[in-house]
């Protein structure tokens, strides 16, 4: 059986789901509460912290649900529980549930044997649904949206009576999205107090508030649920006193009284902050309104100038296939005019072997006419000669005839001397005959 259900108990489980919203929730804790354990999972996103009470010893372990201030992070309430509802838990709120058993089964094992109370304020709240159905420790959510499809595919046929859903009247989560795991307790306007254990699913409360103009952050806030809270239970005196069961045996009423201040003015505190939050939200919606249409208007200059850019594209395109075509043809006339440059090159280079040959020749002509001069002179030399050669030829030839008259007319002598001679010859015989002839 759970222990008795108190106001006492509602306002601290509200103000520890209040509290663990805070930048600093793993290293801080709240009045009277030392911090048993927390963590800030970025894989799966789970926040969690555990508290243990400094009177009684008494364990709370809260889940943090999305930010209240952000209308986005409402947003994502009704994306996530809305493909959720019903169905086996994926996804990131599946990666945050094993998270989250991982978390609460070590904060079992620290404690041993110490009471604990589980809860949590939206997704918060869903999450400490499904582990009160794993565990069976008692658990209190605040305007959380209903997970009990969920918990049906996981966990079947596991009471529901540990687990108080606390919601208010007109909140967009809890009211509107899915069947509470366990028995819902409505506040301020929608049911009175004490009348629990009906399940509610008045949709058109949602439509209510969007009528209204309500900014659906601050309805869904967890300070203001707390602050409303504390409120209540002042106007029904239940903040007072300790009450047997509510966790604070051993108070005095005092400490209670004091201890409930204390959470009273955090809660305006935290309100007060939620309102400049909403305020500057607000500001920042008018501002990204403006931003849109800037954006949308830039969008559509950058539209036309996009067309332009691609006809000034186009254009470029086509100049620069004209330039390629262009630079291939100065391409093939730099390689004809280098194949001119080298036959010029070496046509000047035939020209100076010419022009050398002809230096050369030019050269030899002259000295072949200084050899021409001096045979010429030479020649008027031998010319001379020739002619004195041809007078004393002239005066042989003269010679000669005499001479050759002379031989005739000494051949004749000759011829006259031999035939003396073979006439003294024959005499000379006969005379030879004659003397042999005598002897």
């Amino acid at each position: 059986m759970h222990e008795r259900l108190t106001m006492r108990l509602f306002q601290r489980l509200a103000f520890l789901s209040d509290f663990v919203y805070r930048k600093d929730f793993k290293t801080s804790s709240p009045p009277g509460y030392e911090i048993v354990d927390s963590v800030n999972d970025e894989a799966s996103g789970l926040q969690a912290a555990a508290y243990r009470h400094a009177g009684t010893g008494n364990i709370f372990v809260m889940f943090r649900g999305t930010d209240p201030s952000e209308r986005p992070d409402v947003a994502a309430d009704f994306d996530l529980f809305r493909g959720q509802v019903g169905m086996p838990a994926g996804g990131a709120f599946h990666s945050q549930l094993e998270r989250a058993r991982a978390f609460t089964d070590g904060v079992m094992e620290q404690v041993g044997l110490a009471p604990i109370k589980i809860g949590g304020h939206s997704l918060g709240g869903a999450i400490a649904q499904v582990e009160a159905a794993r565990t069976g420790l008692e658990a209190h959510t605040f305007n959380a949206p209903g997970v009990s499809g969920i918990v049906e595919k996981l966990y079947p046929g596991r009471p529901s009576e540990n687990v108080f859903n606390h919601v208010e009247s007109g909140d967009p989560v809890s009211t509107v999205l899915g069947s509470h795991h366990g028995l819902v307790w409505p506040h301020a306007n929608a049911l009175e107090p004490g009348e629990y254990g009906v399940s509610l699913r008045p949709t058109e409360m949602l439509a209510d508030v969007v009528l209204q103009g309500q900014h659906l952050g601050q309805n869904h806030s967890m300070t203001r649920f707390a602050a409303a809270l504390m409120a209540e239970g002042g106007q029904g005196g239940g903040a007072g006193a300790p009450e047997p069961g509510d966790g604070l045996t051993g108070q005095s009423a005092s400490e209670a009284a004091h201890e409930a201040q204390q959470h009273a003015q955090a809660a305006a505190q935290h309100e007060t902050e939620a309102q400049q939050h909403a305020q500057q939200s607000a500001q920042h919606e008018t501002e990204a309104q403006r931003a849109g249409d800037q954006a949308l208007a830039h969008e559509m200059q950058a539209e036309r100038a996009s067309d332009q850019t691609h006809g000034h594209e186009t254009e470029a395109q086509r100049g620069a296939e004209q330039a390629h075509a262009h630079e291939s043809e100065a391409q093939r006339a730099a390689e004809q005019g280098l194949s001119h440059e080298e036959e010029a090159q070496r046509a000047s280079e035939q020209s100076h072997g010419h022009e050398a040959e002809a230096a050369r020749a030019s050269d030899q002509s002259r000295e072949h006419e200084r050899e021409a001069q001096h045979a010429a002179e030479q020649g008027h030399t031998h010319e001379a000669e020739a002619q004195r050669a041809s007078e004393q030829s002239q005066a042989h030839e003269s010679d000669a005839a005499r001479a050759s008259q002379q031989s005739h007319e000494h051949e004749g002598e000759a011829q006259r001397a031999s035939g003396q001679a073979d006439a003294h010859e024959s005499e000379a015989s006969r005379a030879s005959g004659q003397a042999h002839t005598r002897n």
